[in-house]
């Protein structure tokens, strides 16, 4: 027998979300909450500020980030319906333009809050990759 895997189940169940589990979550969310949430830091040099942040992102149900206490935006939340395990493993990606004052020179903070259905839910998924520069007016490739 296999040793279950974030959603509580033995691996052939969870199936196609092994690739992306890499924290199990069961004793901490199961029957006790339906959220879950997680930061990434971002260092920034002094005196560079990015305009742009890409992220993208996986999840089964719901999603919010913020940036730096600024929510950048949320998908299904509240929970309203289940996502199929098709639409949760397909990327979700958000292009944002983001003001300079919402960063700080340092570290920066981007939170997520990744919602369950409910409590007692089977599945949970939230994965994320982060990117962010500086458009560079001007510039451009010739095909």
């Amino acid at each position: 027998m296999r040793p279950p895997l974030a959603a509580g189940l033995p691996a052939n169940a969870v199936g196609s979300y092994r690739p992306w589990i890499r924290t199990d979550l069961t004793t901490a969310m199961r029957g006790t909450t339906a959220q879950a949430r997680m930061r990434i830091a971002c260092p920034i040099p002094e005196g560079r500020r990015p305009d742009w942040l890409r992220l993208s992102l996986r999840y089964d149900d719901g999603i919010r980030a913020w940036l730096n206490g600024h929510e950048l935006g949320s998908d299904n939340v509240p929970v309203l319906r289940a996502r199929s395990k098709a639409e949760a493993l397909k990327p979700t990606v958000w292009q944002l333009i983001v003001k300079p004052d919402q960063w700080r020179a340092g570290t920066n903070q981007v939170a997520l809050e990744g919602l369950n259905d409910r409590a007692s839910g089977s599945d949970f998924l939230m994965q994320a990759e982060l990117r962010f520069g500086t458009h560079r007016p001007g510039r451009f490739f010739t095909t």
